[in-house]
């Protein structure tokens, strides 16, 4: 299970296919700028200005593709990044939880024991009680420190989807 929403391999692949994509758009421009006129007739006449007609034609969208499979590859990156981001912080958080109830059972329990020992209480039992609250205090800390850790990585992915939709937006504008 993924801590955060996306698919950032597909993504990474679906990028790198766009990318490509514009590479043989580039490719074909070249290609086509290179055929050159050296016959008058009509039908070569025609065919060089179907050439001229294509190659303008993929010249205006090419900056498109590559804009918009840049800012996608970006993106991928990104949302990797975030992704391994969250599932180590995820497993923090399952790590600090489970600490968590544990210091916090231990310190409930320390604290039936003192009440229950009443004015009789054993003196090195109440001194335990700082340490276990500290302990508990910690492990609510890691917790909260892990849950934070999640949101910034979440953070980042929404900030890096900004990002890219913006530099989409522009490619495909120009």
């Amino acid at each position: 299970m993924t801590v955060l929403p996306g698919r950032p391999d597909e993504l990474t692949a679906r990028a790198a296919d766009l990318v490509a994509s514009a590479g043989v758009i580039l490719t074909v421009i070249h290609e086509l700028r290179g055929i050159v006129e050296d016959d008058e007739g009509k039908a070569v006449q025609a065919l060089y200005e179907q050439n001229d007609q294509i190659s303008s034609d993929l010249e205006r969208i090419h900056p498109r593709y590559k804009g918009t499979a840049d800012a996608l590859t970006e993106y991928a990156v990104a949302l990797t990044d975030a992704h391994a981001d969250a599932e180590r912080a995820q497993d923090d958080l399952d790590d600090a939880l489970l600490a968590q109830g544990r210091a916090d059972s231990a310190l409930h329990d320390l604290n039936d024991r003192v009440d229950a020992a009443g004015d009789s209480t054993d003196p090195s039992l109440a001194d335990q009680v700082p340490g276990a609250q500290r302990a508990a205090n910690d492990a609510q800390a890691a917790v909260g420190s892990a849950r934070s850790r999640i949101e910034s990585a979440r953070e980042a992915m929404n900030d890096a989807a900004e990002i890219a939709i913006r530099k989409i937006d522009a490619a495909i504008a120009s």
